[in-house]
């Protein structure tokens, strides 16, 4: 989990930089239905340490998430993947321009745009229950906090939080990690000009 710490971001970079083209090629295969994958959660001591659990009590939870103790866990993943996939269709069905989203942490506005879609778990990360789409940031205005700490990188941001403004110009000199009632801290906030649809 922190393999990376300490890394130069610049050797991160050229790393990813190096293997673009092969992403590129796996990316076109997998949409072309040749490929495909599946990434599973495997616990170890470092992982249950860093969720301040013992490491069977980790395990535990990954036992749950899968529904490993069920008769027949693949058949509860199949139900999982029909439930996600009916939710998606109804949020595609609705008439979304934006969202507002409000709570102790969060008060954001959204902007889905046009041609936006919901997705749904594939059955590629396993546990996923996630139902996500991509937001217009062109119309997207507020702020979030975070519990944990904003990665740049894989790296820690440490600083002033970054601001958005005006499309891509930018402020700040990174995210911001402070103690506040749980382990980690991070707040950023976001501006646009457009503001958003209401």
């Amino acid at each position: 989990m922190h393999a990376l710490e300490g890394v130069d971001p610049a050797l991160i970079m050229r790393s990813g930089r190096a293997m673009k083209p092969a992403m590129d090629w796996r990316t076109e295969k997998e949409n072309a239905g040749r490929f495909t994958w599946t990434l599973g959660l495997y616990g170890t001591a470092a992982m249950a340490a860093e969720a301040a659990l013992t490491e069977e009590e980790y395990w535990q939870q990954i036992t749950d998430a899968c529904f490993l103790d069920e008769d027949d866990p693949i058949a509860r993943w199949r139900q999982v993947s029909e439930q996600i996939g009916e939710y998606v269709a109804r949020l595609n069905a609705l008439p979304i321009e934006a969202l507002h989203v409000v709570g102790t942490d969060v008060d954001l506005h959204v902007t889905l745009g046009e041609r936006r879609q919901w997705v749904g778990g594939s059955g590629r990360n396993i546990p996923s229950f996630e139902i996500f789409t991509s937001p217009d940031w062109r119309g997207t205005e507020g702020w979030i906090a975070f519990n944990q700490a904003a990665l740049s990188l894989r790296q820690p941001r440490q600083g002033r939080p970054p601001r958005v403004r005006r499309r891509t110009r930018c402020e700040g000199n990174g995210g911001s990690t402070t103690n506040r009632s749980s382990p980690r801290w991070s707040r950023a906030r976001t501006r646009t000009r457009w503001g958003s649809s209401r």
